[in-house]
């Protein structure tokens, strides 16, 4: 008889419900001949650190954990899986090259009309279709994307918060904390201290 292994892990969320979050499927299944042996060689590596305790053990099974979920995000775009949200905006010749920038470079100074400009499209028309596809406001969205990006940044850098601040857009440090403390109810310094495990997390 075939032995059988369980692993369970679980998801830290920056913030509550992001918008890459929300935009995937409630339930995913992935078959081992969908997923090839890729996965199976990152959970043997896992349960493998797991079981014996190394330097650096923690460090690798998160990247490990990462892998993992990238090859999750993978299925679901090559499986269409995802119909709506940001995956669906991604698919879409006007609004990708925006939505990539602000990804790429979300410290820089967006206004509506330069990212028209790289969608090639009136505001009216851009704003429509980028609410319609993400399901939120242009500006809306690059705020919240900032602030995911600021969470990642106190969480897992030593940067100050005036360096933080700045590379999320932000020329004031007390428009950034102001920014920050409306999303996640608490100043930066202080999500700094309290770490993510006492934030959002999904299992």
């Amino acid at each position: 008889m075939a032995s059988a292994g369980f692993v369970c892990g679980y998801i830290e969320l920056g913030m509550p419900q992001p918008s890459l979050w929300t935009a995937l499927p409630a339930e995913i299944l992935i078959r081992k001949c969908q997923a090839g042996e890729i996965l199976s060689w990152l959970l043997q590596l896992i349960i493998k650190e797991s079981a014996n305790p190394r330097f650096g053990g923690s460090s690798i099974i998160e990247r490990l954990c990462d892998s993992i979920f990238v090859l999750v995000l993978r299925h679901c775009m090559e499986e269409n899986l995802t119909d709506k949200g940001v995956f669906l905006a991604m698919q879409d010749d006007k609004i990708e090259p925006a939505l990539t920038m602000i990804h790429r470079e979300p410290g820089r100074p967006w206004t509506l009309d330069s990212l028209c400009s790289l969608a090639g499209l009136s505001r009216t028309a851009f704003s429509n279709r980028f609410t319609e596809l993400v399901g939120c406001p242009p500006i809306e969205y690059l705020t919240t994307w900032r602030m995911q990006t600021a969470a990642s940044l106190l969480s897992e850098t030593r940067m100050t918060i005036e360096d933080v601040a700045e590379c999320c857009g932000y020329q004031s440090v007390s428009a950034f904390s102001k920014a920050f403390k409306r999303v996640f109810a608490v100043a930066p310094g202080s999500f700094r201290h309290r770490g993510p495990r006492d934030g959002v997390e999904h299992s």
